[in-house]
């Protein structure tokens, strides 16, 4: 099976205009500029094939497909931001609802074992999540550190997108380095377990380390693309996993 998304990226600049009379009897208008990318969505598996045009706005949370094109054979997709942790009732509301809260309970009890469960409670008119600790009682998830919670947020991520893929931009953010060894072994061993496939983006040496050490049994599964800068071109250089550890802990070269 690929997927494969080719096109180009394009400046947008919006025009808005603001109330009020400039001194020359102009309309005050301001502008605010984005990037847009317009390209083909081309999928195949031994199944079947098919090709989409699409835009997509970097504002956007979804790409719209045509209607009378077949669902079941897209993939799902999930998106974490750096700071997704920071609000994070709609990950977790959506992976409760689908009915994965024991799966979020067993796979955060690995980082606390006191962890009784999650619940979603409404404040104010406002979803809060809420953990039920043996020692805490019920407590707000804002009273944890922003490693559980940035731990939540891809748990919940991995349930929802089960037999789909995941896009993490900087997977190390709110993690302490001292954390990143069993952050990966149980990311990699909870991968697994919902066949999700995940795109992370890293500058950080101590969370590409923790990977290929967390990955030793699996080598074959993971891959480092490497963005490189020849002359003004930018092109992908792809490393296998098993070329990657032995970079990383024969040679100690630095791959990022």
């Amino acid at each position: 099976m690929s997927v494969k998304l080719t096109g180009k990226e394009t400046n947008i600049i919006s025009v808005q205009s603001s109330f009020g009379i400039s001194e020359n009897n102009s309309i005050n208008n301001k502008s605010e500029e984005s990037k847009s990318f317009k390209g083909d969505f081309i999928f195949n598996d031994y199944k079947s094939n098919f090709k989409k045009e699409f835009t997509f706005d970097q504002n956007q949370k979804r790409i719209e497909l045509d209607s009378e094109t077949d669902e079941n054979k897209l993939l799902t997709i999930e998106y974490i931001s750096p700071l997704e942790h920071l609000a994070q009732s709609r990950l977790l509301s959506q992976a409760i609802k689908a009915g994965n809260k024991s799966s979020l309970i067993k796979m955060i009890k690995i980082f606390d074992n006191k962890i009784k469960s999650l619940e979603i409670i409404n404040e104010n008119g406002r979803p809060t999540p809420y953990i039920e600790h043996h020692e805490l009682g019920m407590v707000p998830l804002s009273t944890f550190g922003d490693g559980l919670k940035k731990t939540l947020i891809i748990a919940a991520s991995i349930v929802n997108v089960k037999e789909g893929v995941l896009l993490i931009d900087e997977i190390e953010t709110s993690i302490h380095k001292k954390a990143l060894l069993d952050f990966f072994k149980w990311f990699i061993k909870s991968s697994f377990k919902y066949n999700v496939q995940s795109f992370i983006a890293t500058h950080t040496l101590e969370a590409i380390d923790a990977l290929i050490n967390a990955s030793k049994d699996n080598l074959d599964k993971i891959a480092c693309y490497r963005l490189e800068n020849d002359g003004g071109e930018i092109y992908v250089n792809r490393i296998s996993g098993e070329k990657l550890y032995n970079i990383r802990n024969s040679l100690g070269q630095d791959v990022r």
